[in-house]
């Protein structure tokens, strides 16, 4: 089902559904003819009939997106990865995927994997962001994956739209919910990708009348603000405006409103496992204003659960579980990570701590592996984020716990702010101890420029708390309190 047929089913041939800022714009037929001689190219591979899985890391985001398809249209399933990331780290992901080629923009680097068995429907393979824990590769169903698509659709106005892609085709969400969104709907997908500034970014954007934007926050929040430094007439048409991967808070929604005055905001909730879009909300709901995101897209359930499993009554913080066609198939070739996250009845457990309100609304409170015990107390790791975020200055933070000698665990906050550390850090702690309890104050403040990110816009949650571990063990063979 999921094939380039099906996306383009409603398409006129000649309409343009791929624009870029380097090349000519292509139509409907252009790009069919451009994946089916790729296909043709990878039919061509010398390729083990045991071995469904092919991997891809084009620096292009055309490239990328035509490689998926061509996959798609062989009948195989697609692992797209990271062109950026070093070549060790792709090959690694690939073997985890059991693929016997990763395709590359000098063409194919063959493997030695071993191949893993993939479950009838699969149809995608995603990595996942290895932000934290053990890297693993989902298995996305075909069947799931349009469902997904048509829920999207059911509340994003793509239809009609010129949807702008800032974001590698590596993710579900700019993969799945974005690309074949888009094509699915018969929207031009104006790649912006490949361009390396906010300000580049808009400069295209601006010139192909982009007018539906979806991003993550971390990346709307310098688009706004790059637009806030042009004149009105000087930004892009946007007309819609849509986040994911973290809720969208007061310190992005604000910057875009004044950038965007007549854009609607969207704050949606996903993950990799659910094809990845789950809820979803607009500016005009009530819930979007009281930080929700988002209710449940149609076929799509939510439980909140106890530690015991137990459901959680309306109001009531606890462990969010989702089920519905577009949760994945299984972790590819790890059954035990399967098991952990698939439950009875074909629920996911995502992790992600929240609650729902009597409407449906969705609020989330971090995750299950953010709570750590400091002095006895239990702490939530996102809840010191978010208080940071709310201080004057900060532009991103991130917390983390690292071990201490006398109190098991401590935390480690970092925050990116373009004002300088002298002026910030002052003022940081008052603010903090004005507002946290002691056990949730960091005890260490490291003040950047900018916080790492992974291709997919998250947080690299594994290099600052890389980071945090090394920075600590130093301070404390110097002696240094």
């Amino acid at each position: 089902m999921l094939t380039l047929d099906w996306l383009l089913e409603h398409t006129d041939p000649r309409a343009e559904v791929i624009v870029r800022p380097n090349g000519p714009t292509l139509t409907a037929a252009d790009l069919r003819a451009l994946v089916a001689e790729q296909a043709e190219v990878f039919a061509a591979l010398s390729w083990p009939t045991s071995s469904t899985v092919l991997a891809i890391a084009c620096t292009d985001a055309l490239a990328q997106l035509i490689a998926v398809l061509a996959i798609l249209q062989c009948g195989r399933v697609p692992l797209p990865l990271d062109a950026r990331a070093p070549v060790e780290h792709q090959a690694a992901a690939a073997g985890r995927a059991g693929a016997p080629v990763l395709w590359q923009d000098a063409g194919a680097l063959p493997l030695p994997s071993a191949p893993q068995p993939v479950a009838p429907g699969v149809a995608l393979a995603l990595p996942t962001s290895g932000s934290s824990g053990r890297p693993r590769t989902v298995a996305l169903g075909g069947a799931g994956i349009a469902a997904n698509i048509e829920a999207i659709l059911s509340y994003l106005p793509v239809a009609g739209a010129r949807v702008a892609i800032v974001l590698p085709f590596v993710s579900g969400y700019a993969l799945v919910g974005q690309a074949f969104t888009a094509l699915r709907a018969g929207a031009p997908l104006c790649l912006a990708a490949n361009l390396a500034w906010p300000s580049t970014q808009l400069d295209f954007l601006t010139s192909v009348g982009a007018t539906l934007l979806s991003s993550v926050p971390a990346s709307l929040r310098l688009l706004a603000q790059a637009a806030l430094d042009r004149d009105a007439e000087d930004r892009p048409p946007l007309t819609h405006i849509a986040s994911a991967g973290a809720t969208l808070d007061t310190s992005t929604r604000t910057p875009l409103r004044l950038a965007f005055p007549g854009a609607r905001l969207f704050n949606q909730y996903g993950l990799t496992e659910a094809s990845p879009r789950v809820t979803a909300v607009g500016d005009g709901d009530p819930a979007f204003d009281a930080g929700s995101v988002g209710r449940a897209l149609p076929g799509v359930a939510l439980e909140i659960r106890d530690a015991e499993g137990a459901p959680c009554p309306p109001g009531v913080r606890g462990e969010l579980h989702v089920r519905g066609p577009s949760v994945m198939v299984e972790y590819l070739g790890d059954a035990v990570a399967t098991d952990a996250v698939l439950g009875p009845g074909g629920w996911l457990r995502t992790r992600d701590l929240g609650s729902l309100d009597a409407t449906g609304a969705l609020f989330l409170d971090g995750r299950s592996d953010d709570l750590v015990k400091i002095a006895g107390e239990r702490v939530s790791l996102a809840a010191t984020s978010a208080a940071l975020l709310q201080a004057p200055g900060v532009d991103e933070a991130y917390t983390c716990a690292v071990p201490d000698p006398r109190t098991d665990l401590r935390l480690v906050s970092f925050v990116a702010s373009a004002l300088p550390a002298e002026k910030l850090l002052p003022e940081l702690r008052r603010y903090l101890r004005a507002t946290l309890a002691p056990a949730v104050r960091p005890a260490r403040i490291v003040h950047c420029t900018a916080l790492p990110h992974l291709l997919g816009g998250k947080i690299d949650r594994r290099a600052l708390e890389a980071r945090a571990a090394t920075e600590t063990a130093h301070l404390e063979r110097e002696g240094t309190p």
